[in-house]
C-alpha cells in the first residue's frame, strides 16, 4: 500500500472480506510503501522472497514499484491515478480512479464556492488526460 490512510485500509479490508465470503483461504503479507526509495527496494525484495501467488497494490507509487520489479506474479491494482501503469505490464490489471473534468470542476465549486479564479499545474510527462 502506498499509504496507511483509512481509505486505503478500507479498500484492503474490502478485498479481504470478499475473499473470505468466497471461502478462499489466504495468507496475507501486508507491506506499506511509505518512506525513502531504499525502503521500497527492501520491501520489494522481501515480498518477492515470500513467493506470493498474487500481489494487490493500492496507490500509484506502490503499483509502479511492483510492476517495475514483478514480472511473473499476477498483480491487481487499485487506487491508482493513471492507466499507463497497468498497460506496461502483461501480468497486471486493476481499477483506475478516473473522473470526468466536470466532476473535478463540480467538487472544486463545492469546496471553494467563493473562489472565482483557480490555478492548475500541468506536467506533460505525467499528465495524460484532458
Amino acid at each position: 500500500m502506498t499509504q496507511q490512510s483509512d481509505t486505503y485500509q478500507d479498500v484492503r479490508k474490502g478485498f479481504q472480506q470478499y475473499l473470505d465470503k468466497k471461502g478462499i483461504a489466504v495468507e496475507y503479507d501486508i507491506r506499506n510503501f511509505e518512506g525513502p526509495a531504499q525502503k521500497t527496494d527492501m520491501i520489494l525484495q522481501a515480498m518477492k522472497a515470500t513467493h506470493p501467488s498474487l500481489v494487490l497494490t493500492l496507490g500509484s507509487p506502490a503499483t509502479e514499484a511492483v510492476i517495475r520489479e514483478v514480472k511473473n506474479i499476477p498483480i491487481i491494482a487499485g487506487m491508482i491515478m493513471n492507466e499507463t501503469e497497468l498497460t506496461k505490464a502483461e501480468n497486471a490489471t486493476g481499477i483506475v480512479l478516473e473522473f470526468p473534468l466536470q466532476t473535478h470542476i463540480s467538487w472544486i465549486q463545492k469546496l471553494l464556492p467563493d473562489k472565482k479564479t483557480i490555478g492548475a499545474l500541468f506536467n506533460s510527462r505525467e499528465n495524460t488526460g484532458t
